[in-house]
């Protein structure tokens, strides 16, 4: 008997994407969720070709919207709810809320990996527990009992970035990550417009004050209509801002409220006001970015693979979860294919490396575009830092600020050249046939790569880490707005 129980773990759209296509090829599919309802009102982009024919072949009843390719399809809350309403139909079994607490080899049906008794069992069928959420206070239900399900022959991990700190993942599963410790800053609010500023022209120093605190790079997608108010949801990369920067952000809501206004005023995409909803403080949010991709993307121990941002946390500058992994997915499809296609008394391990080999070019794609940004984020820190020492201190600069612009001018040069490096790796992933360029040896060169970029960053870091940058290009942003 060949596979016949799949779990998904995650019901977002990826997860639903694997569920919805798992049910062609098995009998029993299990989503296990751990959201109550889907609540993301953020309108995602759909410039990926394949991605908008599936959503629309998963919609045969036309409740998205039926954009043009590149446009926006609907929220992500009404994707996840007819993807759901699809899942159901084919028969998917929907747990949620709920969240799975262990996992168990099943002895009975273990096998020892390709058939040699020196290594380790490799099991072919698992056990799951897991529990109710309470998601009103975040934790398990304690009200509750643990539920075991068995017979499981493959589980997918579709759960988001937040696999890389999750228990079950890394000490259950075996998953290992690498990390890029060099980081970018992120800024997250929602406005509503203010439709009397919006046609009031925009500086071309604004512009260029603008450019200096986010690079010039923003996500803003339309939200719905909430109270008959059209909302906005704003994501803009703070680039060339310090570590103490971002403490102050993380420490004062008023501070983050008034970057978040001046940054979409300046930006020109209205003079913009934080949303006025309840509990509005919830939708401002600073935080780190930081690029994680999973080493090998099926379980060495038991029948589990990771997809999408479970695998590799795509960077808000450089396209969104939903994009990056449906490519993903379609690695994901292969691999459905050949399992149904094995007999119980097959080794099922080739299906499992042939899916790794294959997602392996997908990943090191995806890793290395938003290596690319977070290395420009910082090129800009480093050119920013200087400028303001020379602009601040002038003919006085005495040498102790002479030789910290000269050293982060140097920093500046180090990581022009990890920035050349990582697109001459993007470029020979983006050939066709790369993954057979033998000559290619991309995790070691990508590592290296990620081990000197933290070398620089930790530099970065040291020669920065008492100053700000952001309180006096945001305060000159201000002014401008004021002065229209």
């Amino acid at each position: 008997m060949g596979i016949n129980r799949v779990v998904i773990l995650g019901g977002g759209p990826i997860g639903l994407f694997c569920a919805i296509e798992a049910s062609l090829h098995f009998n029993d599919v299990w989503i296990i969720e751990k959201r109550p309802r889907f609540t993301r009102l953020n309108v995602p982009q759909v410039s990926d070709e394949k991605l908008h024919a599936h959503l629309v072949s998963l919609d045969p009843h036309e409740k998205l919207p039926r954009p043009e390719l590149g446009s926006h399809f609907g929220s992500i809350k009404q994707i996840e709810r007819t993807l759901l309403e699809q899942a159901v139909s084919r028969g998917v079994t929907i747990m949620r809320p709920y969240v799975v607490r262990g996992v168990q080899g099943d002895s009975l049906t273990s096998v020892q990996a390709g058939g040699d008794a020196d290594k380790p069992h490799r099991y072919k069928r698992i056990r799951l527990t897991y529990r109710q959420w309470d998601d009103g206070n975040k934790k398990m239900d304690a009200r509750t009992n643990d539920h075991v399900l068995g017979g499981v022959d493959l589980l997918v991990v579709a759960t988001g970035g937040g696999a890389v700190d999750d228990p079950l993942v890394i000490q259950n599963l075996g998953f290992k990550y690498e990390k890029l410790k060099a980081k970018n800053y992120m800024a997250y609010g929602i406005f509503e417009p203010s439709p009397e500023l919006e046609d009031v022209p925009q500086k071309e120093a604004m512009s260029d004050l603008y450019d200096k605190v986010t690079g010039g790079r923003s996500i803003a997608y339309e939200t719905g209509k909430r109270q008959s108010v059209d909302l906005q949801y704003f994501l803009p990369a703070l680039a060339g801002i310090t570590k103490k920067d971002f403490k102050d952000l993380k420490a004062s809501r008023a501070l983050l409220q008034r970057v978040l206004v001046a940054l979409k005023s300046g930006h020109g995409q209205s003079s913009g006001v934080l949303e006025s909803m309840q509990n509005v403080e919830k939708n401002m949010l600073a935080f780190k970015i930081q690029i994680q991709r999973a080493q090998q993307f099926y379980s060495p121990t038991f029948p589990a693979v990771l997809v999408g941002d479970a695998a590799v946390t795509p960077h808000p500058d450089s396209g969104s979860g939903l994009v990056t992994g449906f490519r993903g997915f379609e690695e994901l499809k292969v691999l459905f294919k050949a399992l149904a296609e094995t007999s119980g008394a097959k080794d099922d391990v080739v299906a499992y490396q042939d899916f790794n080999e294959r997602y392996e070019l997908h990943v090191s794609k995806k890793a290395l575009d938003g290596t690319v940004s977070i290395i420009e984020n910082l090129a800009h820190l480093c050119a920013q830092y200087a400028n303001d020492l020379l602009r601040e201190h002038g003919i006085g600069l005495d040498d102790a600020f002479r030789q910290a612009a000269a050293r982060m001018k140097g920093l500046e040069l180090s990581l022009k050249t990890h920035e050349r490096l990582a697109k001459r790796l993007l470029k020979r992933l983006q050939t066709p046939n790369a993954e057979k360029l033998p000559e290619l040896a991309l995790p070691e060169t990508a590592s290296k790569l990620w081990a000197d970029l933290t070398m620089t960053y930790r530099e970065i870091k040291e020669v920065t880490k008492m100053v700000s940058l952001l309180e006096g290009r945001i305060g000159e942003i201000e002014k401008l707005i004021a002065a229209q």
